[in-house]
């Protein structure tokens, strides 16, 4: 969304510049499409942002409309960690398959084959060339998909898309989750100097962590103890109740 609002305010202004027509306005306009280009003419570019703007199914290649340069750039990189997340995926298929089949005598004797070096390469050569096919087969496919509206909740789309797309779902979990604030990140370095003060200046930064974690996740530790409480122990409580309150409306009647 970073790109495309960007490009779009980058349109009004533009516009705006037009339809003015004194030069105060003119002059004002100009700067401020000067300042703004300035700011983030290297967005397009921003290795994260890219990739987000790309995984984004409300934008997709409409976050790079004026500049295609930077569309080919960005989908190349993506193409390119799309490739390393299939190859951990079928090495982790292929270290699960070892561990299951285990060694046999077959293997033992394949070992001392001649043609245990050509076998192996045969093997690898394959192996990387289905996995950049598969890679762009599968951004072909995310690409040619429909764009969703605006104000649809890309998160949500992915998580229907994740059986089709497994591998490009986990990426666009990766970047599609960053927070566009600086906020929590801004509250921890706060609790970090209100824990860290002089009395208690000799705490290890691994205890550190540990305290800030437990801190900023406090909130949710009650609410999963809350909700378990309720889960196990509600039908009990509802049990009581009704032994306590249900002589008593009997004896109001």
């Amino acid at each position: 969304m970073v790109l495309a609002s960007i490009e779009s305010v980058t349109k009004i202004f533009q516009n705006l510049e037009t339809n003015t027509t004194r030069y105060i306005g003119n002059k004002l306009v100009n700067k401020i499409i000067t300042e703004f280009k300035n700011r983030f003419k290297n967005c397009n570019r921003h290795p994260i942002l890219s990739k987000a703007a790309l995984l984004d199914p409300r934008f997709k290649k409409l976050a790079f409309r004026f500049d295609t340069s930077s569309y080919e750039s960005a989908k190349d990189a993506l193409k390119t960690e799309l490739q390393n997340e299939f190859n951990f995926q079928q090495s982790e298929q292929n270290e699960s398959i070892a561990i299951s089949t285990g060694n046999t005598n077959d293997d033992n004797q394949d070992n001392n084959s001649i043609w245990k070096d050509f076998d192996a390469l045969a093997t690898s050569t394959s192996a990387s060339n289905s996995i950049v096919s598969s890679s762009i087969i599968t951004m072909r496919q995310y690409l040619e998909e429909r764009i969703i509206p605006r104000n649809d909740c890309p998160l949500k789309w992915w998580q229907v898309r994740a059986v089709p797309y497994p591998e490009l779902s986990n990426l666009a979990e990766k970047y599609l989750s960053v927070m566009a604030t600086s906020v929590p990140s801004e509250r921890i370095f706060s609790k970090s100097g209100q824990i860290s003060s002089k009395r208690r200046s000799s705490i290890k930064p691994k205890r550190m962590e540990k305290i800030l974690f437990l801190n900023m996740n406090q909130r949710f530790f009650f609410l999963n103890t809350f909700m378990i409480f309720s889960v196990n122990c509600g039908p009990i409580l509802f049990f009581f109740f009704n032994l306590k309150f249900v002589p008593c409306l009997f004896s109001f009647c």
